[in-house]
């Protein structure tokens, strides 16, 4: 299968893949990636580039969350676009709380539904078609 990727990964991130979310859209992936951005910083994240194709969101505050561990759950999601022949892959991979509990990890898996939802409006919005939303 000839994939083309967006962002430059090397074989040692993929190794570290999380858990997240997955929308297929006709959208081209500058287009997707733009369109997460803008959505991902109206939530209120702090947004930083990684890599082409690709960009960090985080919200809430690592010390917070060991401190209070669930009440203020660390969102650190990596948000990337693949351009497939079929349409792009937008992933959103969202971290696993390790001091939060379970109580925590269903806040973070909530904020990260509520930007993918967002961004799957936006994508609509722009005249774009969602094709498919997954988790993986």
């Amino acid at each position: 299968m000839n994939v083309e990727r967006t962002p430059n990964l090397t074989p040692d991130s993929r190794l570290l893949t999380m858990a997240g979310i997955k929308l297929v859209t006709d959208a081209d992936p500058e287009t997707a990636l733009q369109i997460a951005w803008r959505t991902a910083q109206d939530l209120g994240f702090k947004l930083t580039p990684v890599l082409e194709g690709a960009f960090c969101a985080s919200k809430g505050h690592m010390i917070w969350s060991m401190l209070v561990g669930p009440a203020a759950p660390h969102c650190s999601f990596r948000i990337a676009a693949f351009k497939y022949p079929d349409g792009t892959d937008l992933v959103l991979e969202r971290n696993s709380p390790w001091t939060s509990g379970l109580l925590g990890l269903r806040r973070i898996q909530g904020e990260a539904d509520t930007l993918m939802e967002r961004v799957a409006d936006a994508v609509a919005r722009a005249g774009c078609k969602v094709i498919d939303r997954k988790e993986i």
